[in-house]
């Protein structure tokens, strides 16, 4: 049975699912940058947990190279924001995916009420999963070897903002690696109570410039709309659930204020009749 080890740098402000705990099919490690006591003791209770100030990433770099995580150790390793309530039943199925297809980085897809950076991330009700071109950094779950090489090179000087395009770059290449999990669906949250985490440790406008000059120094490459590259369909009657599922996801959206660009009826051919597939929302997405 492959080893597991979920990630995550968390701060007082964290919305990790109560169920996230080591010793239920992974183990959970925690580099903690906050300064509340009763939270720490909270997450102290989780897994295993290390004060140390800083970004999600800095500080995996920190605990790889100190050998605090020992990365060789693990089969695979979810490198998880802190403001994803990923159930552990959730976190599970990731694995098992990411484990049944053999992929080098996986991630659950962003439901439409919260923040989504790339329109790939949004989830299809009519596939498990979706092959990418990219696999975006809130949630990037890597097979551990690949996480480490990548580590190899990455120096820390990006808190969050190109990390994704770099590992895409140096990790592995050829279709069918990248995937998007629609099994597995999550809201990313707008933060409309107040500032973002990452923004009280650098502004948006030094991360991007920070990845700029990281990107001219190591020749790394952005696609502005990383396209999906190949499907594996669900069952029939699970895709109906999945599609009633979106469906109430897409209501909760317009009720709360979301404005769709269009509403579009397609239409795919079975055998020789061709049957409705639905209505599907298009909605706008802006950069994380």
């Amino acid at each position: 049975m492959e080893r597991r080890l979920v990630f995550v740098s968390a701060g007082d402000r964290h919305r990790l699912d109560p169920s996230l705990v080591s010793g239920n099919g992974f183990d959970v490690l925690i580099y903690f940058y906050g300064d509340d006591r009763g939270v720490q003791n909270d997450l102290a209770r989780r897994g295993q947990l290390v004060e140390r100030k800083g970004g999600k990433w800095p500080n995996l770099l920190a605990a790889h190279r100190s050998n605090v995580a020992n990365l060789g150790s693990y089969d695979a390793v979810l490198v998880l924001d802190d403001d994803l309530a990923l159930t552990n039943i959730e976190v599970l199925r990731l694995f098992d995916v990411r484990e049944h297809y053999n992929l080098c980085i996986a991630q659950p897809a962003f439901d439409r009420r919260g923040r989504v950076s790339y329109a790939i991330s949004t989830p299809s009700p009519w596939t498990s999963l979706r092959y990418v071109e990219l696999v975006e950094v809130n949630a990037p779950l890597f097979a551990a070897e690949q996480l480490i090489t990548f580590l190899d090179v990455y120096d820390g000087s990006l808190t969050g903002w190109g990390v994704d395009w770099w590992y895409t770059e140096v990790l592995c290449s050829g279709a069918r690696m990248f995937a998007v999990v629609d099994e597995v669906v999550c809201i990313n949250p707008l933060d409309r109570e107040g500032q973002r985490e990452i923004e009280r440790l650098q502004s948006k406008a030094q991360r991007i410039a920070d990845w700029e000059r990281v990107r001219e120094q190591h020749g790394l490459q952005q696609l502005r709309a990383p396209r999906t590259v190949g499907r594996v369909w669900r069952r029939p009657d699970r895709a109906l659930v999945a599609f009633l599922v979106e469906a109430g996801r897409v209501v909760a959206l317009l009720r709360a204020g979301g404005e769709p660009r269009r509403l579009q009826l397609k239409r795919w051919r079975m055998g020789s009749k061709r049957c409705i597939r639905g209505v599907v929302v298009r909605l706008p997405v802006g950069p994380n």
